[in-house]
């Protein structure tokens, strides 16, 4: 087996083993041995990445994608690095990037989500807003989404409902909801976002679908709220 052969094959089991230095340690000596190249680069920032080595990340992923790297993982790692920055804006246009390239993993949806969300919820809105009408987590043309669509989740689907639940948005949930969103957990933040902006009747649909006890006591609560008194 060649030298190179030895290495590769270090890299791949360190890296299935979550051995992570051991993979950083072998990266870097064939990089030493056949110059920069965007894949190697690639797996070098995921190997950093997951040692919280974020600032090497960030400057490892932009020398592979200055190589020419089409691969979607590298701006979305990127996008990872400067989010663990605390660098928001420059993360949410990393995981557009890799959106425009193809992506189509639930991961990268769901941390897009989650930055906008934290630079400002209506951004979270109106990038989900755009989700929809597309029907897919790319920019290529799709057919719009209608409110059934939610049997066999889409990846963008599953990335809004996940960065729904991380980051507790009742906003997000609510809108999730308001486009046939069935998950449980997400209609259960969603009723309470309802009842907090005091849209009374949508929050009685939602506690429609509650059978529990204290739902139950809510509802009978909002009825007598929009109940005409008793005339004496």
């Amino acid at each position: 087996m060649s030298a190179t052969a030895s290495w590769w094959k270090l890299v791949l089991s360190s890296i299935e083993a979550e051995h992570w230095p051991v993979a950083e340690g072998a990266l870097l000596r064939m990089l030493d041995s056949h110059g920069p190249h965007p894949d190697l680069l690639d797996l070098l920032g995921y190997a950093l990445l997951m040692q919280g080595q974020y600032i090497r990340c960030e400057a490892v992923m932009r020398q592979a994608l200055e190589l020419g790297t089409k691969n979607f993982w590298s701006p979305h790692k990127l996008g990872d690095a400067l989010r663990a920055q605390q660098r928001m804006a420059e993360a949410a246009r990393a995981y557009e990037q890799a959106l425009c390239w193809g992506s189509d993993s639930p991961l990268t949806v769901r941390n897009l989500l989650e930055v906008l969300h934290r630079l400002n919820h209506r951004q979270a809105l109106e990038r989900l807003g755009a989700f929809a009408s597309s029907g897919r987590s790319s920019s290529v043309d799709h057919p719009p989404l209608s409110r059934a669509d939610w049997s066999e989740p889409l990846p963008w689907q599953v990335g809004a409902i996940e960065a729904t639940r991380n980051t507790a948005s009742r906003q997000m949930a609510l809108w999730l909801c308001q486009h046939g969103c069935p998950d449980p957990g997400v209609r259960r933040m969603a009723w309470q976002e309802a009842l907090l902006t005091l849209q009374i009747s949508t929050s009685l649909d939602f506690l429609a679908e509650q059978e529990d006890a204290q739902a139950m006591a809510l509802r009978q609560r909002l009825d007598a709220l929009l109940s005409p008194p008793a005339m004496g």
